[in-house]
C-alpha cells in the first residue's frame, strides 16, 4: 500500500445512523493516499461495531475506542495516535503524514473534494492550512453556502479580519500541515465552541494560510446540537462571545484605536450583535465590549445597515443621558 500523505480524524459518539455515510464519502474520493482514524468516544449504541466493520473492509481505517471525553478529547486522541503519543498496537497506521484533517461523523465530504485539495497542497507546499468551501446546516431551512475565494494570507490577523475567519472558524473544512500540531497543540477539553477557542492558536502556528473555492464539506444540521441551543441560551452565547474576545487578544486586535479599518469595524459589528443577543436573553450580563461609533461601511446587508444605525442612535442617546 502506498504511504499516505493525509490523516483523516473522525470523532464518533452515538452516530450509528451516519457514520457509514461519513466514512464512505472518504473511501469514494478520487484521492486514495489517506489513512483514517475513527475515534469512538465511548458510544452506547452500535457505533463501535459499525466502525470496526468499516475498518475490516478497508485497511486504511484504524479504530480507537476510549471512554467518553467529548469532541475535543476525541480529536486529541486521534492526534496523539498520529504522533505516536498513544501506542499503535497492531495497526497498520503510518505515523508522520504531512497533512491532517477532521471530519465530524454526522457530516460528509462531496465527491472529488480531496483530490483537487491535495493537488493544490502539492503545488503550494508553503501552505500550512488550506480551508475549503462548505454547505452549512444541510437539510434544514438554515442551509447556506460558505463559498470561499482563492486567497492567500501571510498574517493570522489578516485572515481573521480581511478573510472574516471569525465567521467560519470550524475545525472540519480545513487541511492542516501536521507540524502545526506536532509541538503538542491540542483542543481545549471541556470548552464549548472549542473550534473558536482553538483556531487562533492554530493560526499563530501557521506562516501561510490559504482559502479556496474548491471542494465541498457538508455540515449536516443537528436540531439538538449546540448551535441551535445557543440561540436560546445567554450562557452558551456568552461562551462563544468570550472565545471571540480571547481570539482578539491573541491576534492583537484592538478596538481602542481612534478609527477602525473597514475589516475591524465589521468584526466589531459582529461582536456587538452577539453582545446584544446575550443582553436580550440576560439583561444582567456584564457589558464587555466598549461602545464606539460604527461606520456605515461596516454593513454588508440592509439588515446590518439598520443595526449600525440603531447602535449609533442608542450610543448617542446614552451619552446625552449620562451628561
Amino acid at each position: 500500500m502506498e504511504k499516505p500523505s493525509l490523516t483523516i480524524i473522525i470523532p464518533a459518539y452515538n452516530v450509528s445512523d451516519s457514520l457509514a455515510k461519513c466514512v464512505e464519502s472518504v473511501v469514494n474520493q478520487d484521492f486514495h493516499q489517506w489513512q483514517a482514524i475513527i475515534v469512538d468516544d465511548g458510544s452506547t449504541d452500535n457505533t463501535l461495531d459499525i466502525a470496526n466493520d468499516l475498518a475490516e473492509k478497508d485497511g486504511r481505517i484504524t479504530v480507537i475506542h476510549k471512554d467518553n471525553g467529548g469532541l475535543s478529547d476525541a480529536r486529541n486522541h486521534g492526534l496523539d495516535l498520529l504522533f505516536g503519543v498513544l501506542p499503535q498496537g497492531d495497526s497498520t497506521l503510518f505515523h508522520g503524514t504531512p497533512y491532517v484533517t477532521f471530519i465530524d461523523s454526522d457530516d460528509y465530504i462531496s465527491p472529488s473534494t480531496m483530490g483537487p485539495l491535495m493537488k493544490e497542497l502539492n503545488i503550494h507546499p508553503e501552505y500550512d492550512l488550506l480551508e475549503y468551501s462548505a454547505t452549512l446546516h444541510s437539510g434544514s431551512k438554515r442551509e447556506a453556502q460558505l463559498t470561499l475565494t482563492d486567497t492567500i494570507y501571510t498574517s493570522p490577523r489578516d485572515y481573521w479580519l480581511r478573510g472574516k475567519g471569525y465567521s467560519h472558524s470550524y475545525s472540519w473544512n480545513k487541511i492542516y500541515r501536521s507540524t502545526v500540531f506536532s509541538s503538542g497543540l491540542r483542543y481545549p477539553k471541556g470548552k464549548i465552541f472549542e473550534d473558536v477557542w482553538m483556531l487562533p492558536y492554530i493560526l499563530k502556528a501557521c506562516k501561510t494560510v490559504a482559502t479556496t473555492a474548491m471542494g465541498q464539506y457538508v455540515y449536516m444540521d443537528n436540531p439538538k446540537g449546540i448551535t441551535h441551543a445557543a440561540d436560546r441560551s445567554a450562557d452558551l452565547l456568552a461562551q462563544l462571545f468570550h472565545a471571540q474576545i480571547e481570539a482578539m487578544r491573541l491576534l492583537e486586535i484592538d478596538f481602542s484605536a481612534t478609527s477602525l479599518s473597514k475589516e475591524e469595524a465589521r468584526l466589531y459589528l459582529s461582536l456587538r450583535n452577539q453582545q446584544t443577543a446575550i443582553k436580550r436573553l440576560d439583561p444582567n450580563h456584564p457589558t464587555l465590549l466598549p461602545a464606539r461609533r460604527i461606520p456605515f461601511s461596516a454593513a454588508t446587508t440592509i439588515r446590518e445597515l439598520a443595526k449600525v444605525a440603531y447602535y449609533r442612535w442608542t450610543d448617542l442617546f446614552q451619552t446625552r443621558t449620562k451628561r
